[in-house]
C-alpha cells in the first residue's frame, strides 16, 4: 500500500559542474548524429522498418524549432545547427539505450509498435532538445531563457502528459548523465505534475482512461510500456486536490492494475 501511494521523490540536489557542456560532449564523444549499427539492427528487426518515418519526423520537428527560434528573435542559426547536431546524437543514443533496456527486461526483438509511435519520437526528441538547450544556457553567456521548458512542448505541439511519459526512461537509460541535467529534468517533471498536465488532461479524460485500462486488462492487450507510465501518473493524481473520494478510489484500482502489468 505504501509503495503504491508514494509520490515521486523530492528533487535531489547536485553540485553544479564547472562545465556541463564538456561533460555532455564527453558522453556523446563516440556517438554520431545518426543511428548506430546497433540501433539499425533494432530498426531491421521491426516488421516494418521505421527509419523513413523517423528521419522525416526529425526534419519536421527541426523545422518547427528553427521557425520558433527565429520568432523568438534568436538569429544565430549557426549555433542552432550545432545544437541540432547534439540533440540528434542524444536522441539516437537514448533511443538505443531505451530499446536495449526494454529488450533485457521483456525479451522482445520486434519493437515495431513503439518505433512507429509518433508521440514517442516527438517526446524523446523534445527531451534531447531540452537538455541541449539547458546545457547551452548554463555553459555559455548566450541567453536561451526564452526557449527553455515548456517552450519546446509548445513549438512541437506536444502535451505535457506525453512528454512526461518519456522523462523517466530518458534518465534511466543513461546513468552517466551529469547531475545538473538530471536535476533540470526533475524540475520539468514536477512542473508537469504540479500544473501543466491539468491543462491538457482533464479529470473526465483520465477517469475514462481508467475504465479503458480495466477493459484492456481483461482482454490482456495492454502493454507494459503504457502501464508503467500510467502507473507513475496515477500515483500522483491519487493525492491531487481536484479528485473526489470516489475518483481517488478509481485511481487506486488503476494503480494496482498497472503495478501488476508493469
Amino acid at each position: 500500500m505504501t509503495r503504491v501511494l508514494s509520490l515521486l521523490l523530492p528533487l535531489r540536489h547536485f553540485r553544479e559542474p564547472a562545465n556541463m557542456q564538456e561533460l555532455l560532449e564527453q558522453l556523446l564523444r563516440n556517438v554520431g548524429a545518426s543511428p548506430s549499427p546497433a540501433l539499425l539492427v533494432y530498426f531491421d528487426n521491426c516488421s516494418s522498418n521505421p527509419s523513413q518515418n523517423i528521419f522525416q519526423g526529425l526534419d519536421e520537428r527541426q523545422e518547427l524549432i528553427r521557425q520558433g527560434f527565429q520568432h523568438k528573435g534568436n538569429p544565430d542559426l549557426n549555433l542552432l545547427q550545432k545544437l541540432f547536431q547534439s540533440a540528434h546524437s542524444l536522441y539516437f543514443h537514448k533511443m538505443e539505450s531505451i530499446l536495449r533496456l526494454e529488450q533485457e527486461r521483456i525479451f522482445v526483438q520486434d519493437f515495431s509498435k513503439l518505433l512507429h509511435l509518433h508521440v514517442f519520437h516527438s517526446s524523446l526528441h523534445a527531451c534531447a532538445l531540452e537538455v541541449v538547450f539547458y546545457v547551452q544556457k548554463k555553459s555559455t553567456n548566450y541567453s536561451l531563457e526564452s526557449i527553455l521548458f515548456p517552450w519546446v512542448l509548445e513549438v512541437l505541439n506536444l502535451t505535457p502528459y506525453d512528454f512526461y511519459k518519456v522523462l523517466e526512461s530518458f534518465v534511466k537509460a543513461e546513468p552517466a548523465l551529469p547531475g545538473g541535467i538530471v536535476q533540470h529534468i526533475q524540475r520539468c517533471e514536477h512542473s508537469i505534475l504540479d500544473c501543466l498536465a491539468w491543462i491538457t488532461v482533464s479529470r473526465a479524460l483520465m477517469l475514462n482512461f481508467t475504465a479503458t485500462l480495466a477493459f484492456e486488462r481483461e482482454r490482456e492487450c495492454i502493454d507494459s510500456y503504457h502501464a508503467r507510465f500510467f502507473c507513475l501518473f496515477t500515483r500522483v493524481l491519487y493525492t491531487h486536490k481536484y479528485l473526489m473520494y470516489h475518483e481517488k478510489h478509481a485511481y487506486f484500482n488503476a494503480v494496482l492494475c498497472c503495478e501488476e502489468l508493469a
